[in-house]
């Protein structure tokens, strides 16, 4: 049986997933700036990266609805239209939304009560 992410998943991995939203996000505003060549490659990554996402939660998921509206606005991108960053930011804010995602870190935090290890 597959393992889909939920918001009761490990830290771990919902530290994976606010990683890849992270990544997803920069491609976003750096289209927003510029839509330069290198940056057209990105957003191929991007688009991806929310495939890829995209299995790894499960259809009766909330959030699952704005992974798939998430890839269809990646694939219009390349349109010129900026409008469509703002529809993917505003996706991108959902999932972490939903997800919770602004309460995990990648920085341990140290109890201020325990004695530090020598």
């Amino acid at each position: 049986m597959k393992e889909y992410l939920t918001i009761y998943s490990a830290a771990d991995e919902l530290v994976r997933l606010k990683k890849a939203i992270q990544f997803i996000y920069e491609i976003v505003q750096s289209y927003e700036v510029e839509s330069f060549d290198h940056v057209g490659f990105s957003c191929a990554l991007a688009l991806s990266k929310a495939e890829e996402l995209k299995d790894r939660i499960s259809p009766f998921c909330p959030a699952y609805g704005y992974i798939e509206n998430l890839i269809e606005t990646l694939k219009q991108l390349y349109s010129g239209d900026r409008t469509v960053c703002q529809r993917a930011e505003e996706r991108l804010v959902a999932i972490s939304s939903y997800f919770n995602l602004h309460q995990h870190s990648l920085i341990r935090h140290i109890d201020s009560n325990k004695e530090p290890v020598s």
